[in-house]
């Protein structure tokens, strides 16, 4: 990965509800409906209304930072769905992944279309020893990073 710079989160997001869009027409469809967009929906998607999962230590790439800023999206929105298993715009194969990485520990990947542009949120694996080799304590995911694909 290239360089990242450690930012935290020190608002919550106003919208009470991120898994809920503000606008009707982009709400999520249900089973065997199509959405806004014309995307058919054969499974029911379910979201956490907790995070399933730790972060680590939050940081991000410039042009992920860049991308935010220019667009005005929310990185706290965007971590909150990554946290409560919002993977919607990630294909089902995917989704079921991510699901199964909660429990077992594995890297954790979301994609999010910001206006056209792919982002990627991506949380380490679970790891059970400290940087110089000793057993930890408590097993936890290291971090958290906001990126674009093309800076993996």
């Amino acid at each position: 990965m290239g360089s990242t710079y450690e930012f935290f989160m020190t608002k919550t997001p106003k919208h009470s509800n991120p898994q809920e869009p503000k606008d009707p027409a982009e709400a999520a469809p249900r089973t065997g409906q199509r959405d806004a967009r014309g995307r058919s929906n054969p499974v029911q998607r379910v979201f956490a209304n907790h995070p399933l999962f730790q972060p680590g230590k939050i940081v991000a790439t410039h042009g992920a930072l860049d991308l935010m800023r220019r667009t005005g999206t929310s990185p706290q929105v965007l971590l909150h769905r990554h946290l409560c298993g919002d993977w919607s715009e990630m294909d089902e194969e995917d989704q079921a992944v991510n699901h199964d990485a909660v429990q077992s520990g594995a890297r954790i990947l979301s994609s999010f279309d910001v206006q056209g542009v792919k982002l990627w949120i991506l949380t380490e694996a679970v790891s059970d020893v400290t940087e110089d080799g000793q057993p930890k304590a408590r097993p936890s995911r290291s971090s958290t990073c906001y990126l674009l694909p093309e800076e993996y």
